[in-house]
């Protein structure tokens, strides 16, 4: 019993190191901004008598906004990225 503990313990001190590094946090980060707009969309859908043209608009601003995540930080990297510099962050 004893060993199993060391183990998950092993396993949880792992976990935690993944977690507090760097590329995760920036990774999850940049998921997070995307899946925001990403439900803005589907919030638009599920409006009632959305129309056609409203439904094709709002599917092309969520697309431009996904490419300018690419050039320009969204609200939860915004956040994340500067720690490396301030070095809050192990691992990275």
């Amino acid at each position: 019993m004893s060993r199993y503990k060391k183990c998950d313990a092993a396993k949880i001190r792992s976990w935690i190191n993944k977690v507090r590094c760097y590329e995760f946090l920036l990774r999850m980060s940049s998921y997070t901004d995307a899946l925001a707009e990403l439900s803005h969309l589907s919030l638009t859908f599920q409006k009632d008598g959305i129309s056609l043209p409203t439904a094709v608009e709002a599917v092309h601003i969520t697309e431009q906004v996904l490419k300018d995540m690419e050039k320009h930080y969204g609200q939860k990297l915004k956040v994340i990225k500067p720690l490396k510099a301030i070095k809050l962050v192990k691992g990275g």
